[in-house]
């Protein structure tokens, strides 16, 4: 029972994963032929040339960020932890980029972004705490299908082991029932209420080990 409970739930991740690479991919050839076409005819329209080279790039950038997230939970499933690539980091910046990023890619969705004042700054590695954001943001996203507001807050907070960077990423979108709470950080676990939206349950417990290696 177990090995096909197992089996099912490999299934279930790969026929997820695909379709996640799917859609960046798409948005890579339609572009393409679009540029193809506008080229054919002759017209060189720089604007509309730039805006489909901007899709592509971010195709390319999300499909780039979907790849390093299956390679390290290969290496998390091997039981290695992730090599941090750390260095001075703005985490205002980090987050307002990664907010007007989410703005972009949703219209029904007002995506607002507050900072800290001064701007909080660490020894982080950008490129994994930008994936944590970026996860957390498209589940606010699909998990809101009727839109609505998502706040994204940094904010300094102190507690008795010290002071703490806090990000924080809010929406009114279906939540996560009570049973599933306990579990929403474990590999391939999904809520209860989401059957019907596509998704491979490996965001967040990725998400929780690279903000656990930051010491978070």
């Amino acid at each position: 029972t177990a090995r096909v409970a197992a089996e099912a739930e490999r299934t279930a991740f790969l026929d997820s994963v695909a379709h996640d690479l799917r859609n960046p991919i798409g948005v890579v050839k339609v572009q393409a032929q679009l540029v193809r076409r506008r080229l054919g005819r002759g017209s060189d329209d720089p604007a509309r040339l730039e805006a489909s080279l901007t899709g592509i790039e971010a195709a390319a950038n999300t499909t780039a960020a979907l790849i390093d997230e299956l390679l390290d939970v290969a290496h998390l499933r091997a039981g290695r932890s992730l090599a941090l690539q750390l260095a001075p980091t703005d985490l205002d910046a980090l987050a307002r980029t990664c907010a007007e990023e989410a703005g972009q890619r949703s219209l029904r969705h007002a995506v607002r972004i507050e900072t800290a004042n001064p701007a909080i700054v660490g020894n982080w590695d950008a490129e994994r705490l930008r994936r944590v954001l970026r996860n957390l943001l498209d589940n606010a996203v699909k998990y809101s299908p009727e839109g609505g507001e998502i706040l994204v807050r940094v904010s300094r907070v102190k507690d008795q082991a010290g002071h703490w960077a806090e990000l924080t990423v809010t929406d009114q979108g279906v939540g996560i029932p009570v049973d599933d709470l306990g579990r929403v950080f474990l590999r391939f676990h999904r809520g209860g209420n989401v059957a019907g939206i596509a998704g491979s349950g490996i965001g967040l417990a990725g998400a929780q080990q690279i903000v656990k290696q930051h010491g978070g």
